[in-house]
């Protein structure tokens, strides 16, 4: 091998140009997106958007600069050097660029060699996996303020439909448009979930919600079932990135971003309404099937993700 390269691979990639001339790598990272989104597996357009665009992107970037990454291992480093203090998007960056170029090695002529990344590559590119914080929940009396600031503004009213859904139904925050009101057999009139969210080969299946409001909600948004049978709860009309950018922009939120990620060292994340579900559902002593079933994971998932729903002592019974 040198620098990088097998002898065998390097007639295709001398002078550095020949090898752009031969990986048609644009037109790889389009044939990749849409495989992506029309395989067995397929993906949906907003799961490509959050978890492969960004990263694939600039790593053409790369590809098209004067001086081009020479093989997989430079190009995963150099891309996922941009997002290297961001723990959670450096993971997502080295699956995205390895499945990348696994596809364009077996389908665009990229020389195996050269371009596929071993197990062993990737793991010194990710680097020590970062230990991470734990998830912030906020108080009763923060859930109540954040959906009085989203009253404010333009599509005030609409951001704070929002909120009040997400937060008494511990939504994911694309699933209030999901949202409808439907006639439970037993239990009368509930708000069923009709969201689908594809991970891979798991599928969250539609579900019947289970109302958890915070804390002196009632007086800010009462029924929420009731207001959407009468078509009194219209929600923004946009994409669910919008909410994040949102919050990005509210003072208030910043105030929240303050004290729980820079003094409390807790991660707080623009799902904490969610979140702060979960906490709720623990402290009022839901089971814990129960709350997974209202929130749409598994068992194992909520217990990975929360740690208010793993902890054991010796003197659980």
């Amino acid at each position: 091998m040198t620098d990088g390269y097998e002898l065998r691979d390097a007639a295709l990639i001398a002078n550095n140009n020949h090898r752009l001339e031969r990986i048609q790598w644009e037109a790889a990272a389009t044939a990749f997106r849409a495989r992506l989104l029309s395989s067995g597996n397929r993906i949906k357009e907003q799961t490509y958007r959050e978890d492969y665009a960004a990263y694939i992107d600039y790593a053409i970037e790369l590809l098209s600069s004067k001086k081009p990454p020479r093989n997989g291992g430079e190009l995963a480093e150099q891309t996922a050097e941009k997002w290297r203090e961001k723990p959670r998007a450096l993971e997502k960056c080295c699956i995205a660029i390895n499945r990348f170029l696994e596809y364009a090695t077996e389908h665009h002529g990229a020389p195996a060699k050269s371009w596929l990344l071993s197990r062993e590559r990737l793991k010194e590119i990710r680097g020590r996996p970062a230990k991470k914080k734990s998830l912030a929940h906020l108080e009763e009396e923060e859930v109540l303020r954040l959906f009085e600031e989203n009253r404010k503004g333009r599509n005030g009213a609409e951001w704070a439909n929002y909120v009040a859904l997400v937060a008494t139904y511990g939504l994911r925050r694309e699933e209030p448009w999901h949202c409808e009101p439907r006639e439970h057999p037993t239990k009368g009139w509930q708000m069923y979930c009709a969201y689908e969210k594809i991970s891979g080969n798991d599928r969250t299946k539609p579900r019947w919600l289970r109302a958890l409001p915070p804390e002196g909600s009632s007086a800010l948004w009462g029924d929420l079932v009731e207001a959407m049978r009468q078509g009194k709860l219209p929600l923004p009309n946009t994409n669910p990135q919008a909410w994040n950018n949102r919050l990005a922009r509210m003072s208030y939120w910043q105030s929240l971003n303050e004290k729980y990620e820079t003094k409390m060292r807790l991660s707080l994340k623009p799902g904490a309404l969610r979140d702060t579900y979960s906490f709720r559902a623990h402290r009022r002593g839901l089971r814990l099937n129960t709350i997974c079933l209202a929130m749409g994971h598994s068992i194992t998932t909520h217990q990975q993700h929360y740690a208010w729903a793993s902890e054991e002592t010796p003197y659980d019974d």
